[in-house]
């Protein structure tokens, strides 16, 4: 499997819960200033995150166990 993520690294934001993808909902690092956005990510030539967008149907990913 191949990943690629693209990072703007001069881009400034800040991280907010509202936007997080997770179960949880919330993080450590709300309302921190932060540098270097994500801004595309593909797994295996897919784009799965574009612009601060889920662009696939939640639950279409899968587990990956690490390999010991």
């Amino acid at each position: 499997m191949d990943s690629v993520i693209e990072i703007d690294m001069n881009e400034k934001y800040t991280f907010l819960n509202e936007n997080l993808f997770t179960k949880c909902g919330w993080s450590p690092f709300n309302n921190t200033h932060m540098q270097g956005k994500i801004n595309k990510v593909l797994i295996d030539k897919k784009i799965v995150f574009e612009n601060g967008n889920l662009v696939v149907q939640p639950g279409s990913g899968r587990i990956i166990k690490p390999v010991l």
